[in-house]
């Protein structure tokens, strides 16, 4: 490999590729070179704790302000079911009627509260329609009038935060981590270039041996690299959607 260390493939990784092989790098260099020669890598060493940092504030990114909005949203809609359900015994006929039609809709959508975001949050505006869809007095009699005004409100708070969050996060990646990305690059780019002049002046077995270690861990990680672009690629063309499952949040 070049003296560069193949700076165009390290560009075409994702984050957690990229995150996996600068790792390996810095333990290579930290586990072969003598202690004298360990100054080179602390720029590089710098560069990912700015890179992780910056991968961090987007997979942390208001995480628990989402969390807490979804607990909202889910107590509201465990309200209803449990007012339905006393309701649905209710000695006065004409609440214990209404009760059973109300429950009888809210029954058809599945519980939502542990479903992914986007399962969860698409099943909650189904049933959100479904109980606009029934007469105000009948949903006043069954006593969840006003708990479903509420999950409306909570539903719409989730959805909004959602989206700023998630404009929020994108503008962090754009900013933060591409910044990052660039410095990372810039010192990986001389560790390298340092590796090679090292095993110049010394062209001993500990420094030529270093440079081929270097280089296999380039090529493997171009392989990595093309496989997974390749399965992204495939994944792409089939249409599928990864979900967030709100009990595991994502990481980035």
């Amino acid at each position: 490999m070049g003296q560069d260390g193949d700076i165009i493939t390290i560009r075409n990784m994702r984050n957690a590729l990229l995150d996996s092989y600068v790792h390996k790098i810095e333990e290579l260099v930290q586990t072969t070179l003598p202690e004298s020669e360990q100054k080179i890598l602390l720029p590089f060493s710098q560069a990912i704790a700015d890179f992780n940092e910056a991968l961090g504030q987007i997979g942390n990114f208001r995480v628990e302000e989402l969390q807490k909005a979804d607990v909202a949203a889910d107590k509201a809609w465990i309200a209803i079911r449990k007012q339905l359900e006393i309701n649905c015994e209710h000695y006065e006929p004409e609440i214990r009627q209404a009760a059973i039609e109300v429950h009888k809709v809210f029954s058809e959508i599945p519980d939502p509260t542990q479903l992914p975001y986007q399962e969860e949050y698409t099943q909650l505006e189904i049933l959100l329609e479904r109980l606009s869809s029934i007469p105000a007095e009948t949903l006043k009699l069954a006593m969840v009038d006003g708990w479903k005004s509420e999950l409306r409100r909570r539903y719409t708070a989730f959805i909004e935060l959602e989206e700023e969050i998630s404009e929020r996060k994108s503008n962090i990646s754009i900013g933060a981590v591409k910044t990052s990305r660039i410095e990372l690059y810039d010192a990986y780019r001389v560790l390298i270039q340092q590796i090679h002049a090292l095993a110049i002046l010394n062209p001993d077995d500990l420094h030529l041996s270093l440079v081929e270690k270097v280089d296999d861990l380039i090529r493997e990680h171009q392989t990595s690299s093309l496989k997974l672009s390749h399965i992204i690629s495939k994944s792409s063309k089939s249409g599928s959607l990864m979900s967030v499952d709100k009990n595991n949040p994502p990481s980035a």
